[in-house]
This record gives C-alpha cells, sequence and structure tokens, in this order.
C-alpha cells in the first residue's frame, strides 16, 4: 500500500502515469497512462536498430524521468531494472 500511495504521488513527463489500480481476486492489476506509441520494446521490435538522434533524444528521456526518481524527496527512489522487456 505504501508503494501504490508513493505511485499516486509521481509526475513527470518522463515516467509513465499511474492512474490506478484493480483488484481482480488474487492479483493487483496496475493501470498507467495509455501510450499511443507503444512501449520501448515495441518501438524497437517494429523498427529494429533506432538512428543515432532517436536513440540519444530516449536516452535523455529516460535520463530525465531517472534524476526525477533519485531526486525524490524526502526519499530518493532507486529504480532496479531499465530493460524494456524481460
Amino acid at each position: 500500500m505504501k508503494e501504490l500511495a508513493l505511485w499516486q504521488k509521481l509526475r513527470h513527463p518522463n515516467i509513465v502515469q499511474f492512474v490506478g489500480v484493480l483488484k481482480q481476486s488474487d492479483r493487483l492489476i496496475f493501470l498507467t497512462e495509455y501510450l499511443q506509441n507503444g512501449s520501448l520494446y515495441d518501438q524497437l521490435r517494429k523498427k529494429g536498430r533506432l538512428d543515432p538522434l532517436t536513440a540519444v533524444a530516449y536516452a535523455l528521456d529516460i535520463a530525465r524521468g531517472m534524476n526525477y526518481l533519485h531526486q525524490h524527496k524526502p526519499h530518493a527512489i532507486i529504480h532496479r531494472d531499465l530493460t524494456p522487456r524481460y
């Protein structure tokens, strides 16, 4: 419940927005904003390699989002896995 309360407070253009949570029997379903162009994984699968300018733009966006989390007050948030998909 603490994690859910924290997710609700996070607001940054480079972080997927948490909308809410559904409880279905024995599991929780996290609802996030709709990403019109899909996930990073979807983009990489569809386009293959990214052109250098797009790759740098994506890397900067990810870094900005991570910086926001790391600078979060009163406690930093550390994201342990930045891979686009398992």
